[in-house]
């Protein structure tokens, strides 16, 4: 029974973070020395895709995890969270946590005595972004990258703030003319309002050598590449990190699928072993000759992977 939930679990992680191999090649990796954690795949093309991510998101304080309470991959920056649609095209999955909404009290308002000229105002909740929050705002994304705001400019700890859906603005009048205008660390803020794991803040002990692994690799082999319709077949399944070295102490599932649509499930009882590889022997049988198919899932922690091998029923 053990065994079937966890098959079960492997492949809902399939489905939820779809291949973890197709994000990690989209953006690649990049270890930050600032605060000792990596960004990788689609969350790094996602930091990368701004001219000025430092300012806009900050730098990583996790690297990327499962948020078991939704089901998604997400990763946290100092001043946001990304968080991977698995049900969004891919190159597009990457959205930015609302943490403004989730953060929001609603405070004092700023009265500010401007020109009507120098605000616009956001339906549906008829809030005006003025000034200074106004140029930041379109010379950084507007709505697409802050989201809507959720309050006129406010009176916070003696500061003037706008909250938007995904941000707050902060007027720092002490700082050079340009750049009064910063963004709230509502990234780290929701990291405690939210009991995150304080272990997820812990720095990469590996540093540039990135010498943990951070990713998986998978291939599988068939002994047989071609077998009658009722037989044995034996599947040999190596698994790699990010370095291609090999991944011991992995687990893995099979589903198999013949050619007249039966399909079964095995639990793979070995671990791969300090080589990375493991193996499994299945009886089955079919009542047309055609291609099986074999789809193997590799689970270590909290990364998965997974691959596709074949065999021909002749006669």
């Amino acid at each position: 029974m053990a065994g079937k939930y966890l098959f079960i679990s492997l492949c809902i992680l399939v489905l939820i973070s779809s291949t973890w191999q197709s994000s990690l090649a989209q953006g690649g990796e990049e270890y930050f020395d600032e605060t000792g954690h990596v960004v990788t795949g689609e969350f790094l093309a996602a930091y990368r895709s701004v001219p000025n991510p430092v300012q806009l998101y900050g730098y990583p304080i996790t690297d990327a995890f499962q948020d078991t309470t939704r089901n998604l991959l997400v990763q946290y920056f100092q001043k946001t969270r990304f968080e991977l649609n698995p049900a969004g095209p891919v190159g597009n999955r990457v959205k930015i946590s609302p943490l403004g909404e989730y953060l929001y009290t609603p405070g004092p308002e700023a009265h500010l005595y401007v020109n009507p000229g120098a605000c616009r105002t956001y339906p549906p909740g008829g809030y005006q972004v003025c000034l200074a929050f106004l140029n930041f705002y379109d010379q950084h994304g507007g709505q697409k990258q802050f989201g809507l705001p959720i309050s006129n400019a406010e009176l916070h700890d003696g500061r003037t703030v706008q909250y938007f859906q995904n941000a707050r603005f902060e007027y720092s009048p002490e700082l050079p003319a340009g750049q009064r205008i910063v963004l709230a660390h509502l990234g780290s803020q929701y990291f405690d309002r939210h009991g995150e794991d304080p272990t997820l803040l812990l720095p990469d002990q590996g540093g540039n050598t990135i010498t943990s692994i951070r990713s998986l690799r998978a291939r599988a082999f068939p002994e047989q590449a071609v077998t009658g319709k009722t037989g044995s077949q034996t599947v040999y399944i190596t698994v790699q990190d990010q370095r291609l070295l090999p991944v011991a102490n992995a687990q893995v599932a099979l589903i198999l699928e013949m050619p007249d649509n039966q399909e079964n499930h095995f639990m793979v009882p070995a671990l791969t072993n300090d080589a990375g590889i493991t193996h499994f022997s299945f009886p089955f049988s079919a009542e047309k000759v055609g291609m099986a198919t074999i789809k193997v899932v590799v689970l270590r922690g909290d990364l998965e992977a997974d691959t596709t091998t074949s065999f021909r029923l002749w006669w």
